[in-house]
């Protein structure tokens, strides 16, 4: 085992090299051809923060970014901007500067175009408002004349806020099919944020979480999905669509890193959750998932971590009468006895009855949440929306 390990570690440290310099030759190619002067692009992820604390990343590219698909927009139209997003041409080691009141911050992208930042930010210049606003600046390595600007979002929660809202994306709040490969595939090929679907009344439910027991709060919502940042631009363009509450979009890097062939998801959503927690203690949470995956057992080991932290856990029931609904049903038993209910739920509706018997949203919320998923029931499906975009 030894000696395949150390071949397997070989392999890996060249692949690593060989990404690396493809990387440096698309830049310095894009360089030669002279295109980075006007098409420089600087994209800038939601973050989150506190008064005195702000997290937020983004990635440097080059191309112009994708415009927001349009309801007419064809099938290859589809295929040709889900290759462009995964062809993405980064910006290694490029210079950014972010700038919030009267402070600043120099930074450097990664290999891969990316930047986090965690900064410490003067309280007296943080707004009331739930979203502060951030001004980034970014500089060509190639070309210091070259730049690109960005206006970073950072979502603050106010005292008001009675819980926060981690929810998973894929099969939780857009229809995914992650347990398929294919059928992962052909929606992320085929379709764009206009003709991807919600799970049935997930809009509904989520704003009667985000409002809160009274119906008045602000609640924070954090999406975190082992999904590639990739599809930033998509699940937000989707989000906004299926008037989902805006909230911070967590995504991974799918690229190779010195440690691991390919960067771990489930690894990665864990941490951002503890990341969530620990920056905020005082806040109880929300955690939502379905069973096609490892949510489950994930905030399973958060309940076990962070006891008294977690209000309750809804997880949607992606596999019902198989093996693996029995063993979440076992599983959300088990934490239910030792103190947190986790609720296998069939729909928007089953969880919104749960979210009052806990005290999270009102009574009156529930007609919200119907319409909401009676609304989307009338909607076509993913087969129908393809179907008639092959017929256009």
């Amino acid at each position: 085992m030894g000696l395949l390990r150390t071949l397997s570690e070989l392999a890996r440290d060249g692949a690593v090299q060989v990404e690396e310099g493809l990387d440096a030759l698309k830049s310095e190619v894009a360089r030669r051809v002279g295109v980075e002067s006007d098409h420089l692009h600087l994209q800038s992820y939601r973050g989150f923060g506190t008064r005195e604390r702000f997290v937020m990343s983004g990635r440097a590219l080059r191309g112009k970014p994708l415009e927001p698909a349009d309801e007419d927009q064809g099938l290859w139209t589809n295929v040709l901007e889900a290759i462009r997003r995964f062809e993405s041409d980064e910006i290694p080691r490029a210079p950014i500067r972010a700038e919030f009141g009267t402070v600043e911050r120099s930074l450097t992208t990664d290999e891969e175009g990316y930047f986090d930042l965690d900064w410490r930010v003067p309280e007296d210049q943080v707004g009331a408002e739930p979203w502060q606003e951030v001004t980034l600046t970014l500089r060509d390595p190639h070309d210091a004349d070259a730049t690109a600007t960005a206006t970073g979002r950072v979502l603050v929660p106010g005292e008001d806020a009675e819980f926060g809202v981690i929810s998973d994306i894929d099969d939780t709040v857009l229809v995914t099919g992650a347990t398929s490969l294919g059928s992962m595939a052909r929606l992320t090929l085929l379709h764009n944020a206009r003709t991807r679907l919600p799970f049935e009344g997930v809009a509904g439910l989520y704003r009667a979480l985000e409002a809160g027991s009274d119906g008045a709060r602000r609640n924070p919502l954090f999406y975190v999905s082992s999904s590639p940042w990739n599809l930033y631009d998509l699940l937000d363009d989707f989000f906004r669509h299926r008037d989902l509450p805006e909230g911070v979009i967590l995504l991974r890097d799918l690229g190779l890193t010195e440690d691991h062939w390919v960067k771990s998801g489930h690894g990665h959503k864990r941490e951002k959750i503890e990341r969530i927690l620990e920056l905020y203690p005082h806040l109880p949470f929300v955690l939502i998932g379905d069973s096609g995956q490892e949510d489950p057992e994930i905030y399973r080991s958060v309940v076990d971590a962070y006891p008294g932290r977690i209000r309750a856990v809804f997880i949607r029931d992606a596999s019902p009468g198989t093996p693996r609904a029995s063993e979440v049903a076992a599983l959300a038993e088990e934490t239910t006895r030792a103190g947190t209910v986790m609720a296998l739920v069939d729909d928007s509706r089953a969880a919104a009855l749960l979210s009052v018997d806990a005290g999270l949203i009102p009574p009156s919320a529930l007609e919200t949440v119907g319409l909401a998923l009676d609304l989307d029931a009338r909607r076509p499906t993913a087969a129908e929306a393809l179907a008639s975009e092959v017929a256009g």
